[in-house]
């Protein structure tokens, strides 16, 4: 009889363990974490009585920051200490400038817009001009320092009839090393790129030419090249609306996270869209953000936690006026916050970075403080509080069940000891 106690005992805590094996898989693989939203440590304006702007933000080696875009019809570099105030501002002609980067060198590359074409313009530390170089007629969207340390530049090439896609990479100097497009028989753009893991480079945008709907159509493109330029593959995201990456980054795991709008999922209007897929450029998941009224994103980073923050501008309900958006998500993204900054006008964020304590800076512009009209807008947001210190889980309760199940499991391996004592 005590035999058959101690087998009976025995199987019970087994099919325990297993259930308790099961149940901690579920928890681990169901529950997300919920971040509330950073709070605001900063709202900087720049400008004056005419229009001003910014496309780009660059946290410095020194912990501040470096905006670049247009102030009254000229490029313009802003370099602020790690509070957002002012340390210089230069103009440098030219239109606009779309991308920054803090070199090597610990000065700046600005790419942009001049009346001679894409523009390309190296600093110091205090934005004194080192070179300026222009690259032919087209558009320059993005700029990035390279490995070898010169340059690339994503951005348009512009002819009589069609626009292409278009890499141009440099020496430290300038001097171009190749020039290459890609495209089609109409329109096509390339807006954002990183240099890849594997020396090469990927190039985000949105394709005419290779538009999976009809006429008009556009879809969002992802194009990756060797290290020389050469296509790798070439690849369209969408449906038969349109549709554009503004945004992408290499992730952690080698593939790429691009960022953009579409109409052909998501709401009524325009969304926020968040494209992952892996090396090859096959899509693991598709999210869109927004509800029935305008949303977009212009930027995309992987965050420290590898997830994932997308800045833009969403439109209130109701008003037609714009916000600055921010929205995080998990490794799958799964929304974790999302939070829009602005006032009664309309306000936009074009770009963020991730900031060494952990929190998020914002560039764009703002018509709902500052002076009158348009000014460039910094805002500097705190790092969220940890999983295990103030993150709010949904889905299964993970940590009740994991508690409730260690005491049943406790209770039972203490009633088979007394059954066999």
């Amino acid at each position: 009889m005590i035999q058959n106690l101690d087998r009976v005992g025995r199987n019970a805590v087994f099919i325990l363990v297993l259930v308790a094996a099961v149940v901690l898989v579920c928890v681990g693989a169901g529950t997300v974490v919920a971040q509330s939203a950073p709070t605001e440590e900063f709202s900087k304006t720049y400008g004056g009585a005419g229009d001003d702007w910014v496309l780009s933000v660059a946290e410095t080696s020194d912990s501040g920051f470096a905006i670049a875009g247009r102030k009254d019809g000229d490029v313009l570099l802003i370099k602020t200490d790690s509070d957002g105030n002012e340390e210089f501002s230069k103009t440098y002609g030219g239109d606009d400038a779309r991308s920054v980067v803090e070199t090597s060198d610990g000065g700046f590359a600005i790419a942009g817009l001049t009346s001679g074409g894409a523009w390309l313009v190296k600093t110091d530390s205090n934005g004194n001009v080192e070179f300026n170089k222009t690259y032919g007629n087209g558009t320059a969207e993005s700029v990035i320092e390279t490995s070898d340390g010169g340059f690339a530049i994503a951005g348009q090439s512009v002819g009589a009839e069609v626009s292409d896609a278009w890499l141009i990479k440099t020496d430290s100097k300038g001097n171009v090393e190749f020039n290459e497009t890609y495209g089609g028989g109409v329109e096509d753009t390339a807006l954002s790129l990183v240099e890849a893991s594997d020396g090469g480079f990927a190039l985000a945008g949105r394709t005419e030419s290779f538009a999976s709907g009809g006429e008009f159509d556009k879809d969002a493109w992802l194009i990756k090249t060797d290290s020389n330029g050469n296509a790798q593959f070439n690849k369209t995201y969408g449906g038969g609306d349109r549709d554009v990456a503004n945004s992408v980054v290499e992730t952690s795991d080698g593939g790429f996270a691009l960022a953009g709008n579409t109409k052909s999922f998501g709401g009524i209007d325009e969304d926020a869209w968040l494209i992952k897929t892996d090396s090859n450029s096959n899509v693991q998941f598709n999210r869109t953000y927004g509800g029935d009224d305008g949303n977009l994103a212009n930027s995309v980073i992987e965050t420290s936690d590898g997830g994932f923050a997308i800045a833009g501008s969403t439109e209130a309900s109701g008003v037609r006026n714009f916000d600055a958006l921010l929205v995080k998500t998990d490794s799958n993204g799964n929304e974790q916050f999302n939070q829009t900054y602005g006032g009664g006008n309309n306000d936009g964020a074009w770009s963020v970075v991730e900031t060494s304590d952990g929190g998020f800076a914002i560039a764009g512009d703002t018509q709902s403080f500052g002076a009158r009209g348009r000014d460039a807008w910094l805002l500097k947001l705190s790092g969220n509080e940890s999983e295990d210190g103030g993150g709010d889980r949904q889905g299964l309760p993970g940590f009740t069940v994991v508690a409730a199940v260690l005491a049943i499991l406790t209770a039972a391996v203490v009633a088979v000891r007394r059954r066999t004592e």
